[in-house]
């Protein structure tokens, strides 16, 4: 009948859109099998072992820290930073906002140093894109300041409402702070991507201002050049 081939017509759009979405998650499965292949024996036991929380790198560093290697990388890190050719963002900040601009600021850069476990030339690459990735989406004031709850939309504040990403009470065996990403009922056309990725930002400020804190309390000696930021640090840490 009529009836039945509308019907037939109206499932086609969804049987289309279970194959794109199979079709994606292939590729991407593809991708992580092939960039997994080449990892030597080490880095895939070195991997491994801290997403099981055999071990915490990230806490050796800490340890390690000492007065003499935060002012040696913050001054390598400058330097770094003056070395890359193309910084649109960063240079925006520099010309515009070079007095008040939080990113001058030590406790901003060591963020990212310890990110880098001190790397200070992959610090700077990730400082780089972190200001491309803000300002696309929060606009120039992301150079200057930090981002408060304030400057959130309407529909940002509806999509962290909704329980986009929520942090777990418990930790991991490590200690550390487990942030889950739910996108299943969250994602769709009226929720566009530069929302959820001021949303994750957000949440990744919360998870980078526990870490701020901790580690001021295990470096007093240090606490001038590590204080506890209160805003948006580390969205380029998860993308």
């Amino acid at each position: 009948s009529v009836d039945d081939d509308d019907d037939d017509d109206d499932d086609e759009p969804d049987d289309a859109e279970d194959d794109s979405a199979a079709a994606s998650t292939e590729e991407v499965e593809a991708l992580l099998a092939r960039e997994w292949n080449q990892l030597t024996l080490q880095e895939r036991e070195a991997i491994n072992e801290e997403v099981h929380g055999v071990r915490d790198e990230y806490r050796d560093v800490v340890d390690k820290e000492t007065p003499e290697l935060l002012h040696g990388s913050l001054r390598q890190l400058a330097l770094e930073l003056d070395a890359i050719p193309k910084k649109p963002a960063y240079h925006t900040c520099q010309t515009e906002y070079g007095a008040t601009t939080w990113v001058n600021t030590a406790e901003f850069r060591l963020l990212f140093l310890r990110c880098e476990f001190f790397d200070a030339k992959k610090a700077a690459a990730r400082i780089v894109a972190f200001l491309e990735l803000s300002r696309s989406c929060w606009g120039d004031f992301v150079l200057e300041r930090e981002v408060c709850l304030s400057d959130l939309s309407e529909q940002d504040r509806v999509l962290l409402d909704s329980g986009l990403l929520q942090m777990l009470p418990g930790r991991d065996r490590c200690g550390r702070r487990v942030l889950i990403h739910f996108t299943h009922n969250n994602v769709g056309p009226t929720r566009p991507k530069e929302s959820r990725v001021r949303i994750a930002s957000h949440c990744n400020a919360i998870v980078g201002c526990i870490a701020c804190i901790v580690v001021s309390k295990k470096r007093q000696r240090c606490a001038s050049s590590v204080p506890v930021l209160s805003c948006l640090v580390l969205s380029c840490l998860v993308l």
